[in-house]
C-alpha cells in the first residue's frame, strides 16, 4: 500500500485560483445540525440527498470542508474576513486517468449521529445519518486504493497499491493550482492564491503477508504545472506484498516507560533494521514474546530491534542480574548478531560456558561486561564479565572485525586483567576511585581476552570510542585529567593543557606497540573526544567539544572561531587526524553562542561526515531544519569530507530536553540517530511503533536522510528561465566557483572538473540527444552559504528527465570541496 502523507489540513484546490468570497454559513451548514463530536474531529457522512450529485461523501469537522465524488477529492479552505464572510479557494485532487464509478466503502462507523433538516419537505430531510472514521476508495485505478483518515486530528490519505496495481498509474491533477514544485527537502509545494500546500518527501516500504517489511526509496514525481505522482525504485512487486509511499522523515519513534530510559547506543544490520540499546525505568519497558529475557528485576539492560519503518518490534529483550546493569555500547553485524558492552553490578548476570570471566569480581562494584547476542535474540552466543575487585569498570565501546571483539571503557581497579603483551601493564592512578582508561580485544572462537592494556596518568582518564584500522590495529578517542598521560614523540600535540584534554591512540594489537599517542585541547575549561569513525586510508576523524577557543582548528575549514564567548561554554570540534597521528589535515568548530557538544560521528557511503549531539544554542546552524530551536535539542548534521562545508544540519528538538547520543549511517546514506528526550512534543512520524511520551525520559530513534541542499524553484520548461538554490558552504567559500551541472537520461554520470564523474543511480530512463553537460557556473555571495543561479533550460522535449547537480569547487586548484546530493527535475 502507498501512505502519501499528510495534506489536507492545508489547502486544497478546486476550479481556478481565484479567489472567492463564501458567506461564513454555507462552510458552517454542514456540521452545523451534528451531534456532539467524540474525541476524534473527523467524521465521513455518506450524501444520502442533502447535498449535489457531485458530492458521494464529505467530511464533516473543524478542518476545512473535504467532498469525495467522481471527479476526485475536492476542498475548500480559506480564512475569516469578518463574522459574516470568510476568503476562500476550492481545491479539487482529481484521479487523472481513473475511472469516475469507483466504488467507495466506508469504514469504522462512529458513535456519532449527523441530521440535515433542508428544504420544507419532510421527506427530504435526512436524521440520523452516521459518521465513518475511514473511506476506502476502490476501482479508480487498477489495483490501487485511497483510504482517507484521521491523523492527529488532521485529515490525510493513504494510497495502496496491491498485486496487479501500478503506481505510475496514480497521478492526481490539482485543478486551480497556480504552479507544483519540489523543495530542498524535497517537498511537494501546491502553491494557490491562499498559500501553498506543502506535503513532506515520501519514504516508502514493502509490507509482506506475513507483516515483514523492507524499505524502498522514492520520491515525487511532477508530470506539470498540475500533475504529480509517486517514483519507486521498485521493477515487481513481490507476490502477496504491498508497497507503502510515505512523505516526512523515513520515520521516527519513542520507546519508554514511566521511568528514566536511557540509550547509549544505536546500529543497524544489512536489512538496515535498526537496534538501540541502553537502560530501563521500570518494568513496563516493552519486551517482545520469546525473547532472551522478559523479566525486569533491578534496572536491566535493552536491547531493541524495530523494524525497519519502525512501527513495530522485531525483539525486545532485557539482559541483566539482580541489581543494576547498564549498556554502553552496541555492534550489530550484518546478519543482525549484537554485541554489547557495558557495566553490571550484578553476581548474577548471565555468562557463557566460554566466558573469560564467570563472576563479579568484588562485593558493591560494577565489572564491565561484554555479550554477543544471536540475530533472532532469543540466546546468547557469548558473555563474560570484565573487571577487578576495586572500583567501578565499564565497557564504553565497542567494534568488531572478524574475529576479534574490540573494546574500550575505564576503570578503577588496579587488578583489572591486562594481558603479558598489553602495552601498559600498569594501573597509573594515584588517587582513590579515579581511573585509567582500558583497551583490549577479545577473540570470538575462544572467548578469552588476547589483548589488554591499561592507559592513562596519574589522575582521570577514559577511553569513549574505538575503531579498527587495517585489520590488525586499534584506534582510541577519549579524556585525559592526567599532565603525565603518555604521548609518542612525533605525535600532533605531546603537551597536556590542563583540565581536560582529549586524546587520539593507536596500537598495533599483535605486538601490542603504540603506534601514535597525541592530545588534543587549548587553554580553557577543556576539551573532550567522544567518538571517532576511521577511514581506510588510516586517517580518523574524531568528534566532541572543547571550552578551548584555541583548540586548533585549521584555516579554510566551516568553522574556525569558538562560538561560545566564554571559557565555561564548549563548542563541538570535528578533527581529521593523519594516518601517523602527527598533524591535523583539517580541524574545524561547530556550533552556536551557547553550549554544543557532538557525541558520535560516522563516515557515509560519500566520505562525509555526519554527526549527532546536543546544543544550547538558540543559533545552532541549520540546513534542511525539521525542527527550530526550543531549549536543549538534539541535532544531526553533515560536514563535508575535507572539512570545509556543512552540507546539512537541523534540530531535532520538543519543549523538552532532547540529547542526540548515537546514529549509524546505512549504505545509502540514510541516517538512524539514537537519543533521549523528555518532551511530550518530539517528532515523531505516522505509524511509527510509539508516538506518545510516557514520563520523565523516553528514549527517541529517527531516521531520516541529510539531503538534498540543492533545490529548483518552478517547474522547468522547454527554454525558459530555471531558479535553483544552493544553500551550504562557509565564509572560506566566498568566491570559489559554484557549478550546476546538468545531465540527462541514459548518461551515466555528471562530469566533474578534473575529469571525474558524479555517479548517477537512478531507473532506467528513456535516451534522449543532447550535448552533454550544460553547466551553470557562478560564484558564493558574501556570506558563502547560499547561491541562486538562475539559467535557461536546453530546449528539450516535453518530460525529459534532467538530473542536476552542484559542484563548488576552487577555481584555481580545481579541487571539490562538496558535492551536494542530485536533484531530478522533468522538463514540461
Amino acid at each position: 500500500m502507498i501512505n502519501c502523507g499528510r495534506m489536507w489540513c492545508a489547502t486544497m484546490t478546486y476550479s481556478g485560483s481565484r479567489r472567492i468570497l463564501v458567506p461564513a454559513c454555507v462552510l458552517l451548514l454542514l456540521a452545523s445540525n451534528a451531534t456532539p463530536r467524540s474525541e476524534s474531529q473527523v467524521h465521513f457522512v455518506e450524501n444520502c440527498g442533502q447535498w449535489g450529485d457531485h458530492i458521494r461523501f464529505a467530511q464533516l469537522g473543524p478542518s476545512a470542508p473535504l467532498s469525495i465524488g467522481p471527479e476526485g477529492l475536492s476542498l475548500i479552505w480559506g480564512r475569516r474576513l469578518s463574522e459574516d464572510e470568510l476568503e476562500a479557494v476550492h481545491v479539487r485532487f482529481a484521479f487523472e486517468g481513473g475511472r469516475r464509478d469507483f466504488r467507495i466503502t466506508p469504514l469504522a462507523e462512529r458513535s456519532s449521529r449527523f441530521s440535515f433538516f433542508l428544504g420544507q419537505d419532510p421527506d427530504d430531510w435526512q436524521r440520523r445519518l452516521p459518521g465513518h472514521e475511514r473511506l476506502r476508495l476502490t476501482g479508480i485505478w487498477p489495483g490501487v486504493e485511497i483510504e482517507l483518515l484521521e491523523r492527529d486530528g488532521s485529515l490525510a490519505y493513504d494510497v495502496h497499491v496491491g498485486p496487479g496495481g501500478d503506481l505510475g498509474d496514480v497521478v492526481f491533477r490539482c485543478d486551480g493550482a497556480e504552479r507544483l514544485w519540489v523543495d530542498r527537502e524535497g517537498s511537494l509545494v501546491i502553491d494557490t492564491a491562499l498559500g501553498p500546500i506543502r506535503q513532506s518527501a515520501p519514504r516508502s516500504w514493502l509490507v509482506g503477508p506475513d507483516g515483514e517489511t523492507a524499505a524502498v526509496a522514492s520520491e515525487f514525481r511532477l508530470l506539470g504545472n498540475q500533475r504529480f505522482g509517486f517514483r519507486a525504485a521498485l521493477d515487481e512487486l513481490p507476490p502477496g506484498w504491498k508497497l507503502i509511499v510515505d512523505p516526512g522523515l523515513e520515520w521516527s519513534t519513542l520507546i519508554g516507560t514511566f521511568g528514566m530510559d536511557w540509550v547509549r547506543d544505536v546500529g543497524i544490520d544489512g536489512a538496515g533494521a535498526a537496534y538501540v540499546s541502553g537502560w530501563a525505568g521500570d518494568r513496563r519497558y516493552p519486551t517482545t514474546p520469546g525473547a532472551f529475557s522478559t523479566t525486569f528485576r533491578s534496572g536491566e539492560c535493552f536491547v531493541t530491534k524495530f523494524d525497519e519503518a519502525g512501527s513495530s518490534l522485531i525483539y525486545s529483550t532485557f539482559l541483566g542480574g539482580s541489581s543494576r546493569d547498564e549498556s554502553w555500547a552496541i555492534e550489530v553485524l550484518d546478519d543482525g548478531t549484537v554485541l554489547i558492552g557495558g557495566s553490571t553490578l550484578s553476581t548474577d548476570f548471565p555468562v557463557t560456558s566460554t566466558a573469560f570471566q564467570k563472576s563479579l569480581s568484588g562485593s558493591g562494584v560494577s565489572d564491565a561486561f561484554v555479550s554477543v547476542l544471536n540475530p533472532a535474540g532469543t540466546q546468547l552466543l557469548y558473555s563474560t564479565y570484565l573487571g577487578g575487585a576495586f572500583g567501578q569498570d565499564s565497557v564504553q565501546a565497542i567494534c568488531f572485525h572478524d574475529p576479534v571483539i574490540a573494546i574500550g571503557g575505564y576503570t578503577q581497579a588496579p587488578d583489572f586483567p591486562v594481558t603479558s603483551n598489553g602495552w601498559d601493564r600498569t594501573y597509573n592512578d594515584v588517587g582513590f576511585y579515579v581511573g585509567d582508561g582500558f583497551f583490549g580485544a577479545i577473540d570470538t572462537r575462544s572467548g578469552s581476552l588476547v589483548y589488554s592494556s591499561f592507559i592513562g596518568g596519574a589522575s582521570t582518564d577514559g577511553v569513549f570510542d574505538v575503531g579498527i584500522a587495517n585489520g590488525n590495529e586499534i584506534v582510541l578517542a577519549g579524556v585525559t585529567q592526567s599532565p603525565d598521560f603518555p604521548t609518542t614523540r612525533g605525535a600532533f600535540d605531546e603537551s597536556y593543557h590542563g583540565n581536560l584534554d582529549a586524546f587520539v591512540a593507536r596500537f598495533d594489537l599483535a605486538s601490542g606497540r603504540v603506534i601514535y599517542s597525541t592530545l588534543l585541547g587549548g587553554t580553557g575549561n577543556g576539551s573532550q573526544a567522544n567518538a571517532l569513525a576511521v577511514i581506510d586510508t588510516g586517517e580518523v576523524i574524531v568528534g566532541g567539544w572543547t571550552a578551548a577557543p584555541d583548540f586548533p582548528v585549521t584555516a579554510g575549514s566551516y568553522d574556525t572561531q569558538h562560538g561560545g564567548g566564554s571559557w565555561l561554554l564548549t563548542d563541538a570540534f570535528l578533527i581529521k587526524l593523519d594516518a601517523s597521528g602527527s598533524q591535523i589535515v583539517w580541524g574545524t568548530f561547530l556550533g552556536g553562542s551557547g553550549d554544543d557538544r557532538i557525541q558520535d560521528v560516522e563516515l557515509d557511503p560519500r566520505g562525509d561526515i555526519v554527526l549527532t549531539g546536543y546544543t544550547w544554542s538558540s543559533d545552532f546552524p541549520q540546513i534542511g531544519r525539521i525542527s527550530d530551536y526550543i531549549g536543549l535539542d538534539a541535532f544531526v548534521s553533515r560536514v563535508d569530507s575535507t572539512g570545509s562545508s556543512l552540507m546539512f544540519s537541523t534540530l531535532l528538538a520538543s519543549s523538552g530536553a532532547d540529547e542526540g547520543l548515537a546514529l549509524r549511517v546505512d549504505r545509502d546514506g540514510i541516517v538512524t540517530a539514537a537519543g533521549a528526550t523528555t518532551g511530550k512534543d518530539f517528532p515523531t512520524t505516522e505509524g511509527a511503533y510509539d508516538r506518545k511520551y510516557d514520563l520523565m525520559r523516553d528514549v527517541f530513534v529517527t531516521r531520516l536522510r541529510t539531503g538534498p541542499v540543492l533545490s529548483l524553484s518552478g517547474v522547468p520548461s522547454s527554454g525558459a528561465v530555471v531558479h535553483f538554490e544552493l544553500e551550504g558552504g562557509s565564509p572560506s567559500q566566498t568566491g570559489h566557483l559554484v557549478q550546476i551541472a546538468l545531465s540527462g537520461s541514459g548518461t551515466s554520470g555528471i562530469p566533474l572538473p578534473g575529469g571525474e564523474s558524479l555517479p548517477l543511480t537512478f531507473d532506467t530512463l528513456t535516451s534522449w540527444s543532447l550535448a552533454l553537460p550544460s553547466f551553470f557556473q557562478g560564484t558564493m555571495d558574501a556570506a558563502g552559504d547560499a547561491l541562486l543561479a538562475t539559467f535557461a533550460t536546453p530546449v528539450l522535449p516535453t518530460g525529459t528527465k534532467v538530473f542536476a547537480a552542484a559542484l563548488v569547487w576552487d577555481g584555481t586548484s580545481g579541487a571539490i570541496s562538496s558535492v551536494p546530493w542530485p536533484l531530478e527535475f522533468v522538463v514540461q
